[in-house]
């Protein structure tokens, strides 16, 4: 029974002893001596056999990274993810699955204020892309094989809802025999084809107008580089989410339809 015991707490100590060992490194990560180095690292086994691999920066002792790996080595990231703030607030959190994000990542300002909430799977961004302003959401976007797709929901300062997508009348018309009016002079669509700030290149935007002339379904065309302008094609959506009601909808053979719309932001 004292074998058992002694034997257990050999374990114990051991662990104890290689999370506190101070792996020194510098700015690109490469072992250097304690003087040389910017930050260090401390990896700890687990009850299951995985590493915890831990970075503090070496001015303040304060914890920066947290990673799961698979492996002593420390070659593919697996589980739970987190980095943080100097204050010591958390950064960012998440998981990873052979080396890959995975599942909703979270990501936060230095107040502690949640800033947005993304969806990944094997690395890429699919699904909801969610902003927050001030801790409360603000905008919802869509993403596909990590590129931005559309706009989902669009929130003012107060919480109201300024745009909300609405698929389910799923008849649109491309073609129609009269056009839906923005209103008494069309050349205020136009005008909205303005530059958006450090915008280099063109953003084609797609959009349905509903039978009742309001906004349904905004998206980025296929023909736009979302990867290359996120940032711009989604100010670019929300210009467009911000338009008023159009003053009369399509109509074809006779009937109001909802009608699908391209327009090109500058």
């Amino acid at each position: 029974m004292k074998t058992a015991i002694s034997f257990l707490l050999i374990v114990v100590f051991a662990q104890q002893t290689i999370a506190q060992r101070k792996h020194w490194i510098n700015v690109n990560g490469g072992a250097v001596k304690k003087e040389l180095a910017t930050s260090y690292y401390t990896l700890t086994k687990t009850a299951s056999k995985s590493y915890i691999y831990k970075e503090y920066n070496k001015q303040t002792d304060s914890l920066f990274e947290e990673v799961n790996y698979p492996t002593k080595e420390c070659l593919s990231r697996e589980g739970r993810y987190k980095r943080y703030f100097e204050n010591g607030k958390l950064a960012v959190v998440g998981e990873y699955l052979n080396n890959k994000k995975t599942g909703i990542w979270n990501y936060y300002a230095r107040n502690g204020e949640k800033s947005k909430s993304i969806s990944y799977q094997k690395g890429l961004k699919k699904g909801d892309w969610i902003a927050f302003k001030n801790g409360k959401k603000n905008s919802i976007f869509r993403y596909q094989a990590d590129s931005l797709h559309s706009l989902v929901l669009l929130l003012d300062e107060t919480g109201d809802v300024i745009f909300k997508e609405d698929t389910s009348d799923r008849a649109v018309y491309h073609f129609v025999d009269e056009e839906a009016i923005f209103s008494e002079r069309d050349k205020e669509l136009k005008e909205i084809q303005s530059t958006i700030k450090g915008m280099t290149k063109k953003i084609y935007i797609s959009f349905n107008v509903d039978k009742n002339g309001v906004i349904t379904e905004i998206g980025i065309n296929n023909l736009t580089q979302s990867t290359k302008l996120e940032e711009e094609c989604k100010e670019a959506l929300k210009i467009i989410a911000r338009l008023p009601q159009w003053k009369e909808p399509a109509v074809h053979r006779g009937r109001i339809v909802k009608s699908k719309h391209e327009i090109v932001i500058r």
